[in-house]
């Protein structure tokens, strides 16, 4: 197949995927007109500048998605900045996850190795993903919130300066800290990790709505 071909396919399916995704996930039962309209996670006092208005100022970059990743549960992810980057690397994610896709036709740097397309999160750039218990298929109770807030250099390089938290529906903190604790290894990090040439961020989905 060409390459002209092959990136055809590629923008047909970005512009025809949100649609696809967005009406093909059943909203939370309790809210069928607009799910995204209510807010089930509530942030305590101490964290209300953090993640406060997320639901109504950040951009939603997707709809519910069923992720094998969190424990089958379904997940919708928002970010406060940075969407262009996220989009970016779901659709370089999707162009090398193609069957005819070759890493011999990439072009390559100056010590030989093919020049990633994957762009990073600037420092402050905050995502959060939202998750809920699957019933019958749909989404159903929410279970937590968790955020991967990007900070200085230096905060924790081998993790890409990544902080991890993780929050109850009633804003109860349930996990925070570096890439590097051992909780947040065992709950995120270590899996995270794998992703290292995408900024350590699983942007494997993408059917939002852009409020920027």
């Amino acid at each position: 197949m060409s390459i002209l071909n092959r990136r055809f396919k590629l923008l047909l399916f970005v512009l025809l995927a949100p649609g696809f995704f967005l009406f093909n996930r059943v909203a939370v039962a309790a809210h069928p007109k607009d799910p995204f309209s209510v807010n089930h996670f509530v942030a305590k006092k101490d964290n209300a500048a953090l993640y406060d208005s997320y639901r109504t100022k950040w951009n939603r970059m997707s709809g519910f998605e069923l992720s094998s990743l969190h424990w089958n549960q379904f997940v919708a992810v928002f970010i406060n900045q940075g969407m262009n980057v996220y989009r970016n690397n779901y659709v370089e994610y999707l162009r090398t996850s193609q069957d005819d896709y070759d890493e011999d036709d990439e072009e390559e740097g100056e010590d030989g190795e093919p020049i990633s397309r994957y762009k990073s999160y600037a420092e402050g750039t905050i995502i959060a993903k939202e998750g809920f218990t699957s019933h019958e298929g749909i989404p159903s109770k929410p279970t937590f919130l968790v955020l991967m807030k990007k900070r200085e250099k230096g905060y924790d390089t081998a993790n890409g300066n990544w902080e991890y938290m993780q929050f109850a529906p009633d804003g109860t903190t349930m996990l925070r800290g570096k890439g590097s604790d051992p909780a947040i290894t065992k709950q995120c990090s270590g899996c995270h990790i794998n992703v290292s040439d995408r900024d350590y961020v699983f942007s494997s989905i993408f059917s939002g709505s852009n409020r920027s």
